[in-house]
C-alpha cells in the first residue's frame, strides 16, 4: 500500500504510515488492488493477440494449400474430360469391324450389299477423312470373307467349288445332219473339264434361234459318265429340224 501524502510503501493490511504516521486511506488500498490487477491483463491481451495472429496465419497456410491442389486438380480434369469426349467421339464415328459386318450383311441381295458397304465404308474415309485407308481395307476384308461364305455354301451344293464349276466349259456345238432323214438332226456338244475335280452328271441346255438369234424353242441332254479332269465329253441329242436356224448351249448342272 503506498501512503498518499508522503508516498511510501506500506505492508498490506497497515492502518497508518510507518514514515509519516498519517493514516492510510480506502483510496490508497483500492489504487494499489487496480494497479495490480491491470498487469494481469496487459498480459492476456498480449495472448489474445498472439493467438489471434497464430490462427490467422493457419487459415491462411490452409486457403493457401487448398488453392494449389485446386490449381493442379482442375487442369487435369479438364484434361481427363476432354480426352474422354474424343474417346466416345472416335468411337461413334469409328467404322465397324469387318465382322461385325459381314455377319448383318452375308445373306444381303447384291444391290443391297454394294448399297449397305457404300454407306458403311464411304470411300472419302468418312468424318474429315480419318478413316480413308482403314474403309478401303476392312471392305476388302467383308468382301473377301463374302465370297468364301458364297464358295462353302456353293461347295455344299454341288460338291465343287465355282472355280471348279466356271473351269468346266462347253467348246463346240455342231449340227449334224441325220443320214437316214431330212427331218432331224443331231445336236453334238463337246463339253471339257477344265477343273480338278470328276464329273459325274453334266445337264446341258439348248437354245434353238431363228435367222434373227431369236429363241424359237429350248431343250436340254445330259450324261453321265465319268469326266475326268483335263478330259472332254460330246453329248448328243437327236432333234426336229423344224425350222430353227442355228442353236446354243449353256450348262445347266454339274455333279
Amino acid at each position: 500500500m503506498i501512503c498518499s501524502k508522503c508516498g511510501s510503501e506500506n505492508s498490506e493490511g497497515s492502518i497508518f504510515c510507518n514514515k509519516c504516521g498519517a493514516k492510510l486511506q480506502a483510496e490508497d488500498m483500492q489504487t494499489d488492488i487496480i494497479i495490480e490487477s491491470k498487469e494481469p491483463q496487459a498480459e492476456s491481451q498480449i495472448d489474445s493477440k498472439d493467438n489471434t495472429v497464430e490462427n490467422k496465419n493457419l487459415k491462411f497456410n490452409k486457403l493457401k494449400n487448398i488453392f494449389k491442389k485446386k490449381k493442379v486438380l482442375i487442369p487435369t480434369l479438364i484434361i481427363c474430360c476432354f480426352l474422354v469426349i474424343i474417346s466416345i467421339g472416335y468411337l461413334a464415328i469409328k467404322p465397324p469391324a469387318p465382322e461385325k459386318v459381314f455377319q448383318k450383311i452375308k445373306g444381303y441381295k447384291t444391290e443391297d450389299l454394294i448399297v449397305y458397304l457404300d454407306k458403311v465404308y464411304p470411300q472419302n474415309g468418312g468424318f474429315l477423312g480419318l478413316f480413308k485407308q482403314k474403309n478401303r481395307e476392312d471392305k476388302s476384308k467383308v468382301l473377301q470373307s463374302l465370297i468364301k461364305n458364297i464358295d462353302q455354301e456353293f461347295e455344299s451344293q454341288t460338291g465343287r467349288s465355282i472355280s471348279d464349276y466356271n473351269a468346266v466349259k462347253i467348246t463346240n456345238v455342231d449340227i449334224a445332219n441325220k443320214s437316214y432323214s431330212s427331218d432331224y438332226v443331231d445336236i453334238n456338244v463337246t463339253v471339257n473339264n477344265g477343273g480338278t475335280t470328276p464329273i459325274n452328271y453334266i445337264k446341258v441346255n439348248l437354245y434353238f434361234k431363228d435367222e434373227n438369234g431369236n429363241i424359237v424353242r429350248s431343250d436340254w441332254t445330259n450324261d453321265d459318265s465319268n469326266i475326268q479332269p483335263g478330259a472332254n465329253q460330246v453329248l448328243t441329242k437327236m432333234t426336229e429340224n423344224d425350222g430353227w436356224h442355228n442353236v446354243s448351249a449353256e450348262i445347266a448342272e454339274i455333279k
